[in-house]
């Protein structure tokens, strides 16, 4: 059980948490954390196929000073569908399979239409804390360095930071109704495994396949 060789019993980080099991917790209704979720193989695989899809889309910097991050991916899943690596598809398919076990407002399924990957780096990364504000299931990836990734709803009293590493899996619902809060506090310097090839050792890349139902942003501001 990974949550009980990290000391985690009744509570997680000293927050209650509403269920656990071998495979992840369920933090709140909506909101899945599964911890080592990716195995080893896995990670190598999903990263080599995020470097392959990085050539088509030109990098972007964070739009404002709170945020430190590069936007390295951006696939339209249907205009771009053959250009999606099945890594993606399988890999958050298995994911929000097993999330929806442990929260049953998480279907077992899902369709992304959008797919983002972007990378933090170990000095100064991080992430402004923000709804996404986007009616749909996320299924969000880790990979390389830790991130000190903060998460507040509506049914917490504080927020909850998460050590969220190489090959942990978050799956929750962006839209407003939802009020999932969210952001990065800093990236943990040398943390990232050393079976992943030394170009993720002094950063931490997400990869994100959103399902989008409904869109309440009129300008993304991070």
């Amino acid at each position: 059980d990974v949550y009980k060789r990290q000391g985690i019993n009744a509570e997680y980080g000293g927050l209650a948490l509403l269920s656990m099991s071998d495979s992840g917790c369920l933090i709140q209704v909506g909101v899945v954390h599964l911890k080592e979720f990716l195995e080893p193989e896995k990670q190598q695989i999903l990263w080599a196929d995020i470097e392959k899809s990085c050539k088509y889309y030109k990098p972007t910097k964070a739009r404002n000073q709170r945020s430190n991050f590069t936007k390295i991916i951006a696939f339209d899943c249907k205009r771009q569908a053959k250009l999606v690596p099945e890594s993606f598809k399988s890999y958050s398919a298995s994911a929000i399979k097993l999330a929806s076990q442990l929260c049953k407002t998480i279907p077992e399924s899902y369709e992304a239409n959008y797919i983002t990957a972007f990378t933090y780096p170990e000095k100064d990364g991080k992430l402004m804390g923000h709804c996404d504000k986007v009616l749909g299931w996320v299924v969000l990836f880790s990979l390389g360095c830790t991130a000190k990734f903060w998460i507040k709803g509506p049914a917490m009293k504080t927020s909850l930071v998460l050590n969220f590493e190489s090959g942990d899996v978050l799956v929750f619902n962006g839209g407003t109704e939802y009020g999932i809060r969210h952001g990065i506090y800093s990236i943990v310097p040398q943390t990232a495994p050393t079976f992943l090839p030394e170009t993720l050792n002094d950063r931490r890349v997400s990869l994100q396949l959103r399902q989008t139902l409904r869109n309440d942003n009129t300008r993304r501001t991070y």
